[in-house]
Formats: C-alpha cells, sequence, structure tokens
C-alpha cells in the first residue's frame, strides 16, 4: 500500500519500548473504557428515568367518628355517682380529640346541656357547671338529713335551694302530675340528639347514669325497654352506669337489684352492657373498660401513597454524562 500522509518513521516498533509511550498506550485503552462505560449509564439512567420510578407506602391512620352522649339523670338520689362522673369526664375530653362529645341531662323533662361539638374547651366549662350543680344537691340533702337546722345553716338551705331551682327548672317541667326520673323519655330524648340517625359512617354512643327508679304518676311517653330497642334499631349502643348500692337510699334498697336487672335487661340489647359501681369498681375503672369496649374503638384506615423517585436516576444520569464529557475532553484534548 502507498503511504498517504502523516509522518514516517523507522523503528517504529521501539516505541513500545518506551515507557511514556506505554503510559499513553494505556491510557488512551482506559479513556476509550470509560467513555464506552459512561455512555451506557447515560442510556440506562435515562430509560429508568423514562419509566417514571416510584415508591408504595401504606399509612395508616385512625379514623375517629364516634359521636358521644353521655346521658344523666340527674335527680337527686344518684348525685354522688354523677359527681365523680364529672370529675372523670373532664380527664376523658381531653383524650377524645375528633370525637364529638354531647350531654343531655333529665329528670322529668330533658335538657341537651351541651350539643354534639368537638369544642373540648367549651364541654370543660359545661362540665364544671354540672360539678357545681352536683356539689350543690349534695349540700342541700346533707341539710335534709338532719333533723335539726339552726338559723344559719337554715339561711345556708334556703340560699342553696334557690341556687338549685336555676338549675333544676329545665328538668322538672309539669313533675308536679307527670312525676319524676322518666328514664325511657330521657334516653329516647338523648338518643334524638344526634344530628343523623342513619349516618352509617359515624359510630353513636349513649353512656347513662341512672338508678333506674322510676316515679311516673301518668303513663310515659317512651318506656326504658322501648327506648332501648329504638337505639338498638339505629345502631346505637348504651353503656350504663349503675349507682353503688351502698349509696342507695335505704328506703329504697328493696328495688335496687329489681331496677338493676330492669336496666341491665334493656341496656344489653343494643351491644352494650351495664356497670354497677362498688367499692372495688369505681368510675375511673368503668370509663376506662368503656373504652376498650369495640364499640368504642376508633376505625384504623390504611390508605396506600405512590411517591415519584426521580431523584436517583437523574442524578445518576447527571454524573455518567459529566463523565462521559471529563473522558471526552481528555482523550481528544491530550490532556493526559
Amino acid at each position: 500500500t502507498g503511504f498517504s500522509g502523516g509522518v514516517k518513521v523507522s523503528t517504529a516498533g521501539l516505541l513500545e519500548q518506551v515507557p511514556e509511550f506505554r503510559k499513553a498506550k494505556q491510557t488512551a485503552r482506559l479513556l476509550r473504557i470509560l467513555t464506552r462505560l459512561t455512555l451506557c449509564g447515560m442510556v440506562v439512567s435515562a430509560l429508568f428515568l423514562a419509566a417514571g420510578p416510584y415508591e408504595t407506602r401504606e399509612e395508616t391512620t385512625t379514623l375517629r367518628q364516634r359521636d358521644i352522649i353521655f346521658c344523666l339523670d340527674v335527680s337527686y338520689s344518684i348525685y354522688e355517682l354523677n359527681d365523680a362522673l364529672v370529675d372523670q369526664l373532664k380527664e376523658l375530653s381531653q383524650g377524645l380529640e375528633g370525637d364529638r362529645i354531647g350531654i343531655s341531662i333529665y329528670n322529668t323533662s330533658t335538657i341537651l346541656y351541651v350539643p354534639l361539638s368537638d369544642d373540648y374547651t367549651f364541654i370543660r366549662q359545661k362540665l364544671d357547671e354540672l360539678k357545681e350543680y352536683f356539689s350543690l344537691q349534695k349540700e342541700l340533702v346533707a341539710y335534709e338529713d338532719k333533723f335539726w337546722l339552726t338559723d344559719r345553716e337554715y339561711a345556708e338551705y334556703e340560699k342553696i335551694y334557690k341556687q338549685l331551682e336555676f338549675f333544676d327548672a329545665g328538668t322538672i317541667v309539669d313533675s308536679y302530675y307527670r312525676g319524676s326520673s322518666l328514664i325511657g323519655e330521657g334516653l329516647a330524648s338523648a338518643m334524638y340528639s344526634f344530628p343523623d340517625l342513619n349516618d352509617e359512617e359515624r359510630t353513636r354512643v349513649i353512656i347513662m347514669t341512672t338508678d333506674n327508679d322510676e316515679r311516673a304518676e301518668t303513663k310515659p311517653v317512651v318506656e326504658l325497654d322501648e327506648a332501648a330497642a329504638l337505639a338498638a334499631s339505629h345502631d346505637i349502643t348504651i353503656f350504663g352506669i349503675f349507682p353503688d348500692r351502698e349509696k342507695y337510699e335505704s328506703d329504697r334498697l328493696f328495688v335496687y337489684d329489681q331496677n338493676l336487672r330492669d336496666f341491665r335487661q334493656s341496656i344489653e340489647q343494643t351491644g352494650g352492657q351495664v356497670y354497677e359501681v362498688t367499692r372495688s369498681l369505681d368510675v375511673d375503672m368503668i370509663l376506662d373498660d368503656i373504652q376498650r369496649d369495640p364499640a368504642m374503638q376508633a376505625a384504623q384506615v390504611t390508605t396506600e401513597y405512590e411517591s415519584d423517585l426521580p431523584q436517583i436516576p437523574f442524578i445518576c444520569l447527571t454524573v455518567f454524562f459529566m463523565g462521559y464529557l471529563i473522558c471526552r475532553y481528555v482523550r481528544f484534548r491530550g490532556v493526559l
């Protein structure tokens, strides 16, 4: 073949023995390999980036959709139970974030004392008012239990009596001919305080206190067993708290067991249960047990999230691209 350009040299094979030449040749071979590798890396990174990499993660959240109404029989016979309950409700309300709380009080007639709300500051303020109410009941009963009152005690008695008239005004409407402690009507009124009885997404619970010692003078609009059956038909679970036998009125003690049995029979048809306060089972323990009941458990919802992950292939593409440019520059500009 003819010579077509370049510089003629003789004994070219001797160049292989020159250390600088061998080093340059090895460097050129290495650069060719690195150039090809970075080019392949760029192509693979671009393909991963175009494929849209992502990760799937699950997140479990507690969905609080409970409506809880505390239905309190405010007849004076169970003031001690209500007084203890109010103290515990103030603590309980601090751990019910997301739930709606309502309070209904009744005797002859019913007052929706606190409509369903998640304003816990307002709820605690109303509980403080009820605490004062039950404390006044306690003081009044203590005076009435005395055989004789001094002038000072009688003046204090009248003062407390007038204060209680303010609280009692809405719960003893027409009591002179309708009677007192109309438990069925109290429960039914509390039940209809829920804004939507057909809302299947919310759990509805009523926690009620009573001694079930109804003293109706005329037939009530609704009896306890009828109100409980109606609640069950709307998937409302009821929990009952019954007073301590030792705190029960001595002249009515003979009906205690019967009242408890009737109350339990009505409440259990809703899926709830009745708790009897004793020395070994106080109100605090009862509320703790109620919160562990399946009916009170907040729903657990698992949600899947897909998150794009372009960072890694993009970084790889950038690194390989920069490496490719460097290899090309070194190789053709003779930096090395």
